[in-house]
């Protein structure tokens, strides 16, 4: 979703867009979708881009990446490409900074920015030292979380015990991380939004605060409100003493999540480029992708200082299971959803663009199918066989069951 959305900010302002993808997925539903091919398939590397792009017929581009991998082939085109494919990203060594978890936590911990707790543990032997304590506060994280999610499916793992962290630390591989989980509702998480030019200014800042969130304890917002800025105040500091230490430029999404122990934002992470909710931002007043076409130009770009209050943006699929799976008395009614979603922004669907969320509802709808068939077919050959099929329980879930917040 995210290349759609970029794209739909560009063709809106007048631009054409061209998509360069691995595997065309969603985007492909999209009227303002225009692969560009070449001889030969495209991968999300340094090399098979630079050799992509040298070949390409475009005389010049100004080029945006919509994912970790391609920001980092993007970050390191050779010099003699840069002058026909335009790029605004941050430096090679901010990226992988905050790309990469372990070194993210270290420069969090070396600048005294509010962060959550975290070491490493680089073997079995390092993780079974641990106290057991520790993991009753704690979860596993990978310090890729593109990687990780590729192979498990999870951005991260809680635990309700030492010998269960241990049990599946094994099929994991190290290193990995043991960090604090910090305890509070889906409305504690508070994003940052914005873009830092190409002298370091910051020219937007766009604030908004998670409602709802699925999967429940590692998942990501399915519902989102634009919030004031000053009481982040605190937070954007934090942000702006990390970016002058490591020369930030470009478009940036960054997460916090709001401790009440001590009061502070905690940062939890940071995106280097555009995210799932960037049309929104647009939407809303300030335009991250624009400004960075802006500034890989070297035009002005001038500071966003407002954006609309108390706008609303639901990712509607993924915010319908976050609703189904609340407890019945912290949950609003049916009818209330459906007025909430008729007044919202979506993230998939527009009425100028539906492909998108008419193909996102049919995937949906053949995994179910899909689903359902698996099902049937193992309850008839355990029926065949005289088994019974296992009883499989998914995690329980109500570590996520917050008290609810106004």
């Amino acid at each position: 979703m995210t290349g759609t959305s970029v794209a739909r900010i560009f063709n809106r302002a007048g631009f054409k867009t061209y998509n360069l993808e691995t595997v065309p997925e969603l985007s492909s539903y999209s009227r303002y979708y225009h692969p560009l091919r070449g001889k030969a398939k495209i991968e999300a590397t340094p090399e098979h881009l630079a050799g992509f792009l040298a070949a390409t017929e475009l005389d010049r581009a100004f080029l945006i990446a919509c994912s970790d991998n391609w920001m980092s082939a993007v970050a390191t085109l050779p010099e003699a490409l840069r002058v026909r494919f335009l790029t605004c990203v941050p430096p090679q060594h901010a990226i992988e900074t905050l790309l990469n978890k372990w070194r993210f936590a270290q420069i969090l911990s070396h600048l005294n920015i509010p962060r959550p707790q975290t070491r490493l543990t680089d073997s079995m032997e390092d993780l079974e030292a641990l106290d057991p304590c520790e993991f009753a506060t704690a979860f596993l994280k990978p310090l890729s979380s593109l990687d990780f999610v590729r192979a498990h499916g999870v951005k991260a793992l809680i635990f309700p015990s030492k010998g269960a962290a241990i049990q599946h630390a094994r099929k994991f591989g190290f290193p990995i991380m043991l960090q604090e989980f910090i305890s509070g509702p889906p409305t504690a998480h508070y994003f940052i939004d914005g873009f830092v030019d190409r002298n370091g200014r910051t020219r937007a800042r766009f604030t908004r605060q998670r409602i709802r969130m699925y999967p429940p304890l590692f998942g990501n917002s399915t519902w989102t409100v634009s919030v004031p800025s000053e009481p982040l105040l605190p937070a954007a500091e934090s942000l702006d003493v990390l970016f002058r230490h490591l020369k930030y430029r470009g478009i940036f999404n960054a997460e916090f999540k709001f401790d009440e122990r001590d009061g502070q934002f905690k940062l939890l992470e940071i995106n280097v480029r555009p995210w799932i909710y960037v049309e929104f931002a647009a939407r809303a007043g300030v335009n991250v992708c624009l400004m960075a076409y802006r500034d890989a130009l070297e035009l002005p770009v001038e500071t966003v200082g407002n954006f609309e209050l108390g706008r609303q943006c639901v990712d509607v699929l993924q915010d319908f299971r976050a609703f189904r799976d609340q407890p019945k008395a912290d949950r609003e009614s049916v009818w209330s959803w459906i007025r909430f979603l008729l007044q919202a922004d979506k993230i998939a669907f527009r009425w100028t663009d539906p492909g998108v969320a008419i193909a996102s509802l049919m995937q949906v709808a053949r995994r179910r199918l899909l689903r359902q068939v698996r099902l049937w077919a193992g309850k008839s050959n355990c029926a065949q066989h005289g088994t019974a099929s296992p009883d499989l329980h998914p995690p329980s879930e109500s570590q996520s069951r917050w008290r609810r917040v106004s």
